[in-house]
């Protein structure tokens, strides 16, 4: 790719890790003004190029995103086309240019600690059943049945 654009575009000469860059940023500030446009009152204006909204919500936002209050950013419609439904997002979302800071240990142990402690309604197994199910029991042993 890097060869093509530097064939395309005579004066440049674009190592692979220029490239790497743009793309990251292009896609943080997608990001960013997806989620400016996904919020409440917020709107995309296709003339200006920029996301929309009364003046009073702006300062409701991030500092981070009230930078994109007076400006357009121009490639939004094609990194839709190209991003929408295919950005890893949520809560253990990791970009591949971060470094993963929480082990999967460490993620089972914050999953069990939000856990609520089984309710006290629940009976406790008996020791039998719990035999039973490991594979533990004879199940001939203690059955008094008379065959006639």
């Amino acid at each position: 790719m890097t060869q093509r654009i530097n064939e395309k575009f005579a004066s440049t000469n674009f190592v692979v890790q220029q490239l790497k860059d743009r793309e990251q940023r292009l896609k943080k500030d997608y990001n960013a003004v997806k989620t400016i446009c996904s919020k409440s009152g917020f709107g995309w204006d296709n003339n200006l190029k920029m996301a929309t909204t009364i003046d009073g919500l702006w300062e409701e936002l991030p500092q981070n995103l009230q930078k994109w209050m007076n400006k357009s950013f121009p490639y939004y419609d094609d990194l839709h086309e190209i991003y929408n439904g295919k950005i890893a997002e949520g809560k253990r979302c990791r970009r591949s240019s971060e470094k993963a800071q929480v082990t999967e240990n460490k993620v089972l142990e914050e999953e069990y600690e939000q856990m609520s402690p089984p309710s006290p309604a629940i009976p406790v197994m008996q020791e039998s059943f719990v035999d039973l199910m490991q594979g533990n029991n004879d199940f001939n042993t203690g059955l008094n049945f008379e065959l006639d």
